[in-house]
């Protein structure tokens, strides 16, 4: 009937799942740790801890993985091997959650003391350091996560094969994307490591 069969893939959110494969395999560090010190597996019902909840509320509730930890990028790179070899006539992948989460209201990037960001694991801020001399929060941190998210991408897209199409779930304010889940889709699609990206316009 001439339909094009894209499959679905999840890429960094676990919603409430603590048993999940990667999780055993990577370990703690495999999840997100945020600006105040804390990993979201001791978020209360996966949403932001007192007193902040008050004021603050992750857009997308639940445990999220950390694109900066090698052995997060591991397992995914072997999920969608798998997928290949699994259902090779698919005609593409399509990546959803392939970002950081942010919290509502939104303030873009690291240098906002009342919002709350994520990617503070010690992996993370080691890797940072190797590159930067000592771990400071600003442009270049949030350059550095943003170039994890845009790693991840290049590297499942290395994965895929040459005739299918790489697609993602791209936040519609691009600059929002880019600010505050530092989701770059369009310097992607320039790079040509997207061959679409689908807006999540849905309001």
């Amino acid at each position: 009937n001439g339909l094009r069969v894209h499959a679905w893939f999840n890429c960094l959110a676990l919603a409430s799942n603590r048993n999940a494969p990667v999780l055993r395999a990577v370990g703690r560090e495999a999840v997100l740790v945020d600006s105040r010190g804390r990993s979201l597996l001791d978020y209360p019902d996966g949403n932001v801890p007192k007193p902040e909840r008050a004021f603050l509320e992750l857009e997308t509730p639940g445990l999220w993985l950390d694109p900066a930890v090698p052995g997060v990028i591991a397992h995914l790179e072997a999920t969608v091997d798998d997928l290949v070899r699994a259902a090779p006539e698919l005609d593409g992948l399509h990546l959803d959650y392939i970002r950081y989460p942010f919290a509502l209201p939104m303030t873009p990037g690291s240098r906002f003391s009342l919002g709350l960001d994520f990617g503070y694991g010690e992996v993370a801020r080691a890797r940072f350091a190797q590159s930067n001399g000592s771990f400071s929060r600003g442009d270049a941190w949030d350059g550095f996560r943003r170039e994890r998210v845009r790693d991840l991408v290049a590297a499942l897209r290395g994965r895929t094969p040459q005739t299918w199409q790489l697609s993602a779930a791209a936040m519609a304010y691009a600059d929002r994307a880019y600010l505050t889940s530092f989701q770059d889709w369009r310097g992607w699609l320039d790079e040509g490591l997207l061959d679409f990206a689908v807006a999540m316009a849905y309001t």
